[in-house]
């Protein structure tokens, strides 16, 4: 079950909000009224999505962009003309006071599965930034075999795999060790 932090200071409003949560198959970690508990409640409970009442005053506009920046998927509640005050991205998003359930339940959805899958993206990202980047350097193990042994491209190749099982380590060491010996030597 996807945990939900609440702040708010509206006991109507957390009257109203908590049954339609709760109903949609998300776990009410806890409610807070102030930013320090909730920033402590962050780190404790990582939620899937902090529901923020903007009339919580103790919680400032630069403290939610620091939430957005550090990915944490928030929801914010008020009234529509500060929308302006933030920046457009895939971890917040503005609901209308006085919230409507269904607005309220398709935005938590779609709040949630748009973050989630920002987040796999982000990591393929990664990972692709970081195989590319083990590729270049592999090339350049390549290339320093080829200049400093005379090697044929498909012989440093042969070479970086046959050394890399004798040794038992990955390609991507050898390279490091191939071109950290050869730099000595320049």
């Amino acid at each position: 079950m996807s945990k939900v932090l609440i702040a708010s200071k509206s006991a109507k409003l957390l009257a109203g909000l908590k049954p339609h949560i709760q109903s949609a198959g998300f776990e009410i970690a806890a409610v807070t009224d102030n930013q320090y508990e909730l920033s402590r409640l962050i780190r404790a409970w990582s939620p899937q999505i902090v529901i923020i009442d903007e009339e919580v005053t103790t919680i400032g506009v630069s403290f939610i962009e620091s939430l957005v920046f550090d990915q944490q998927t928030v929801l914010l509640i008020g009234k529509a003309h500060k929308r302006g005050y933030f920046q457009p991205s895939p971890y917040l998003e503005f609901c209308d006071k006085p919230v409507q359930p269904s607005v309220l339940l398709m935005t938590l959805r779609m709040l949630s599965k748009y973050a989630q899958t920002v987040r796999q993206l982000e990591s393929k990202i990664t990972k692709l930034e970081e195989q590319h980047k083990n590729e270049k350097l592999i090339g350049q193990a390549k290339r320093s075999l080829q200049q400093n042994r005379g090697l044929s491209e498909e012989e440093a190749h042969q070479y970086l795999q046959k050394r890399s099982m004798e040794l038992r380590i990955g390609k991507v060491e050898l390279a490091k060790r191939i071109l950290q010996l050869f730099s000595k030597k320049a």
